[in-house]
């Protein structure tokens, strides 16, 4: 997965997406129905493909699932990092890799979830 062009966030932390949205409300106006009506099928069973899958794959599948409407890199791991504003920081993606392999370890071995 490449980068998006210009970085998946503005100056303003408006992540890159499809809709074209340049301001947090109207991201959200138009994010919010697209991942309920996706997440509405997650809940009736409606996506294949799970089964089988090691936890981290799952987790990618039902990202890209949820958000395959709004942005490119649904389901991918990031290659930099994002925020929801510069205090608000998500995972840094050096971390996500290795974080997402704990968890299949520690769910293969039937240890606590992270």
């Amino acid at each position: 997965m490449s980068r998006p062009v210009g970085g998946y966030h503005d100056e303003h932390f408006v992540l890159r997406n499809k809709f074209g949205a340049t301001s947090r409300a109207a991201l959200a106006a138009l994010e919010v129905p697209e991942v309920q009506d996706r997440e509405l099928d997650l809940l009736l069973g409606e996506v294949g493909g799970l089964r089988g899958l090691r936890p981290s794959q799952r987790i990618r599948r039902i990202h890209a699932h949820l958000f395959q409407d709004v942005y490119e890199w649904a389901g991918e791991y990031r290659l930099d990092g994002i925020a929801k504003n510069p205090d608000e920081p998500f995972l840094p993606p050096q971390l996500i890799a290795p974080r997402m392999a704990q968890l299949d370890g520690e769910l293969a071995g039937g240890g606590e979830r992270c």
